[in-house]
């Protein structure tokens, strides 16, 4: 009170942008779209904080070319495919200290990469199945992470920086049945829907100090998995979601006296909720973490 503000920082950014695409048409079942888009940006900041803080001016441009197809296998499904250069230019967030025990690497450099993936989705069995299983890989290139240390009189901290190259490679599912739209009884025995939502990554840094290691906050296994049943004006859902253990930097750190850096633990959740349609209105309630599981989800740089 009485005093000036902790921080006071004035941003400025300026950003035009050119996107180019073409639908070519090969036949009555492929289709290929080319395209492109070229990014010019400039960012600025300035003022002050309650941390290391320096004014910053940074302008860039860039070129993202990309292709994607799609091959339609029969009258409800299709394959599908993409290839595209990625492009992430650094926010303010990774500029910033978030405390006295957490640093920034001055040679911060704006990651790039590429991504591409394959997949075949649609329906079969008259839409009683519905699908779209992919893989994927995406190139990371200077990817910024947190890495952990000790100071030479024995004060931890964080470095947020460049960690190196990293890879991901994996597989990404979606599937939902309707077992009772099979039955001829099934108008009458209302509507259930099974589904599943997975995902597998293997995500590694394949250079750098930390070549081998894990990426952080990158878990192997996401699944989502539930059912929903309805009836008339009344339906409910019931979902189990499951995250596996991830790290939390690329030191790939397991345990430590430190609470900054270490594992995330894996952690499942159930959640359920219910809704009703009276006349012209619709009433719906629900619980999450309906066990009261006690986890966390990332780790904090203080």
């Amino acid at each position: 009170y009485g005093r000036p503000y902790e921080r006071d920082v004035t941003f400025g950014n300026a950003n035009l942008a050119a996107h180019l695409e073409q639908v070519v048409r090969v036949g009555d079942r492929l289709t290929v779209t080319p395209g492109i888009r070229i990014e010019y940006l400039r960012s600025t900041a300035s003022g002050y904080t309650d941390t290391a803080f320096a004014p910053l001016e940074r302008s860039r441009t860039f070129a993202l070319p990309g292709a994607g197809a799609q091959f339609r296998t029969s009258s409800a499904t299709e394959l599908y495919g993409s290839v595209a250069r990625s492009y992430r230019a650094i926010d303010y967030s990774s500029l910033t200290p978030f405390a006295s025990v957490s640093r920034i690497d001055p040679g911060l450099r704006d990651p790039n990469g590429y991504s591409l993936d394959l997949g075949w989705r649609g329906g079969l069995a008259s839409s009683a199945i519905t699908f779209d299983v992919s893989m994927f890989r995406i190139h990371y290139g200077d990817r910024i992470g947190l890495v952990s240390g000790v100071d030479r009189d024995g004060t931890p901290f964080t470095l947020r920086t460049n960690v190196g190259t990293s890879v991901h490679r994996g597989v990404e599912a979606y599937l939902e049945l309707r077992p009772l739209s099979l039955l001829a009884a099934a108008p009458a025995l209302g509507d259930l829907s099974v589904f599943t939502a997975f995902a597998y990554t293997d995500a590694k840094y394949t250079d750098g100090e930390f070549a081998g290691n894990r990426v952080e906050y990158a878990p192997k296994v996401v699944n989502r998995a539930g059912l929903t049943y309805a009836r008339g004006a009344v339906s409910g859902t019931f979902q189990v979601s499951h995250v596996s253990r991830q790290f939390g930097d690329a030191n790939n750190t397991v345990t430590s006296s430190d609470a900054n850096v270490g594992l995330v633990p894996a952690y499942q959740v159930l959640d359920v909720s219910t809704r009703a349609r009276l006349g012209r209105f619709l009433l719906s309630g629900g619980v999450n973490n309906l066990a009261d599981a006690h986890y966390f989800t990332r780790r904090t740089d203080e």
